[in-house]
C-alpha cells in the first residue's frame, strides 16, 4: 500500500483564499480563533501497528513511502482531544471503534 500526495497549484491559491477570508473575519470577530474548537483524533493499535489514516505526506515530488497494510479488526483505541480558547478538551479515550454516532 502506498500513500502519495502531490501539491498542486491550486492547492496554494485555496490556502491563501482561506488565510485571507480568515483574516477578514477576525476584523469582524477579533477573538475568532477561540470559538473554534479545534480537535483531532488518532487510532493506536495494541499489536503495536501504525494507522497511517490522517497521516498526509505532502511533497512536491512523489515521496515514495510504503505503509505496511495491517487488519483492520485488530484490538485498538481511538483518542479524541480538542483545544477551545485556552482550553484543552480531553484526551477522550474510546474503546470501540470510532463511529460517527459514536463521535457525536
Amino acid at each position: 500500500m502506498h500513500f502519495l500526495q502531490e501539491l498542486h497549484g491550486d492547492y496554494t491559491d485555496m490556502r491563501v483564499q482561506f488565510c485571507e477570508w480568515f483574516l477578514e473575519r477576525r476584523t469582524f470577530q477579533p477573538n475568532l480563533e477561540a470559538d473554534i474548537c479545534w480537535s483531532d483524533e488518532a487510532c493506536f493499535h495494541l499489536n503495536g501497528a501504525v494507522n497511517r489514516h490522517n497521516a498526509v505526506y505532502w511533497a512536491t515530488e512523489n515521496p515514495h513511502i510504503a505503509v505496511e497494510a495491517h487488519n483492520q479488526f485488530d484490538p485498538r483505541l481511538n483518542v479524541w482531544c480538542g483545544i477551545h480558547g485556552d482550553v484543552v478538551v480531553g484526551p477522550v479515550v474510546l474503546n470501540n471503534k470510532l463511529t460517527a454516532p459514536l463521535y457525536r
